[in-house]
């Protein structure tokens, strides 16, 4: 039984530590670790029945990811055959075999969805039966979309039906406050974005203040961002194999409020046109500190206009350019000389 533990009788402080050094770090290994996976639980389960103590750490841990499949469609399913994946079904573990429910503990929400079920209703309908209808997420901060599009409903657009979705996916998780976009193309990358794909990731960021797109290695899928309703950012990170200007029309947007900028591209970024809405119209980012900017530089006299005395970015602390920038032209970041505190 749990209370015979001798364990019981350590400090709390001491079973915190044991707990973390056997799980390594919470976030490296939710990083890294596939959760729900038999390798995450072959790590957290044996520590739920030492003792009390070292349950009581350890479970809220133990369901800090859940991924809910909403797709059922032919695309998808050749999108999990190219990625040598297999879909994960929210009710094969809503219990995670504990005989305790789980999923309200969970911190971070994976969703797979693919347009053609939000554009023919499938996904709004899979989470209004069971086991989606009773599921909520009250902890969860953070949502990571992974997103199949299709090429046959290219030109087409369901703005009610993903209205529905995007309430309802905020109604089972009212706090969260992160949303992360990835483009899950299984084929081939998409150079123009379709209604519903760009109708549904500028929903999505409205729910949220911190908002990232793309990641390392995956397909790129340009998006057409609406930006009516998407005012209260405050990080903002771009990661495509191209520039996109819809983020750094996102950013001047969102300028008052941004405290954080990281777009990562394979090409070229006009860093000037961070701040310049027209020839004479200049934003200022009152809050950023940190901007980080990679892909290969463009240089072009009109790019570098006079600016005016202000300093664009007053707060800037930390600044990283992944290419070789011609510092000794810039008259972007010439005010921050005293404001800096990193520059990589």
């Amino acid at each position: 039984m749990l209370s015979s533990s001798p364990f019981q009788f350590l400090p709390p402080h001491v079973v915190r530590l044991i707990v973390n050094h056997v799980v390594g770090s919470s976030r490296q290994v939710f990083a890294d670790v596939e959760p729900n996976s038999n390798e995450w639980n072959t790590l957290l389960k044996p520590l739920l029945w030492v003792c009390h103590n070292f349950r009581a750490v350890a479970y809220p841990l133990y369901c800090s990811r859940f991924k809910l499949e909403l797709s059922n469609s032919q695309n998808y399913h050749r999108f999990l055959k190219y990625a040598n994946t297999t879909p994960f079904y929210i009710g094969y573990r809503m219990n995670n075999n504990l005989g305790y429910p789980t999923h309200h503990l969970a911190k971070t929400l994976d969703v797979e969805i693919d347009e053609e079920s939000i554009y023919s209703g499938k996904a709004l309908k899979m989470l209004s039966r069971k086991p989606y209808n009773g599921c909520a997420f009250p902890l969860v901060c953070k949502i990571v979309f992974a997103i199949v599009t299709d090429k046959d409903l290219e030109g087409k657009s369901a703005k009610s039906n993903i209205t529905k979705f995007v309430q309802r996916i905020k109604q089972m998780a009212p706090k969260v406050d992160d949303i992360w976009v990835r483009p899950a193309d299984y084929n081939a990358t998409r150079y123009e974005s379709s209604p519903i794909y760009g109708s549904l990731v500028s929903q999505l960021f409205q729910l949220a203040r911190r908002v990232q797109y793309g990641g390392a290695g995956e397909p790129v899928t340009f998006v057409d961002i609406e930006l009516d309703g998407i005012c209260n950012l405050v990080h903002i990170k771009c990661t495509t194999g191209d520039y996109d200007e819809s983020f750094i029309k996102l950013a001047r947007q969102n300028s008052t409020m941004l405290e954080s900028l990281i777009i990562e591209t394979d090409r070229g970024i006009n860093v000037p046109s961070i701040i310049r809405r027209k020839d004479d119209d200049y934003v200022t980012y009152p809050h950023l500190h940190t901007l980080k900017l990679g892909g290969n530089p463009v240089y072009d006299d009109m790019l570098f206009p006079v600016l005016p005395g202000a300093v664009p970015f007053p707060s800037l602390r930390h600044l990283k350019i992944y290419y070789e920038y011609t510092f000794g032209d810039d008259v972007v970041f010439r005010g921050n000389a005293a404001t800096l505190e990193s520059l990589d």
